[in-house]
């Protein structure tokens, strides 16, 4: 009875591919908070603008009642 061995038994190379798929997800996920933070910055510094816009305009009318006293 001859027992030819293998370089991996398949026990360890399921393991290897789910490390490997492990990886792969992981670096989506990353990939994905990495987008969602860049669109979250985009948001909050428009608001932030449109923020700084509506107080400019604010003060614009205040100083505009000012100058009509």
């Amino acid at each position: 009875m001859t027992h030819t061995s293998t370089p991996k038994s398949m026990e360890e190379v399921v393991i290897e591919v789910m490390k490997v798929d492990k990886a792969i997800e992981l670096f989506q996920t990353m990939a994905i908070v990495n987008l969602n933070m860049g669109n979250l910055t985009l948001k909050v510094n428009a608001l932030n603008n449109k923020l700084v816009i509506g107080e400019k305009a604010v003060l614009w009318e205040e100083l505009d009642k000012e100058k009509d006293i």
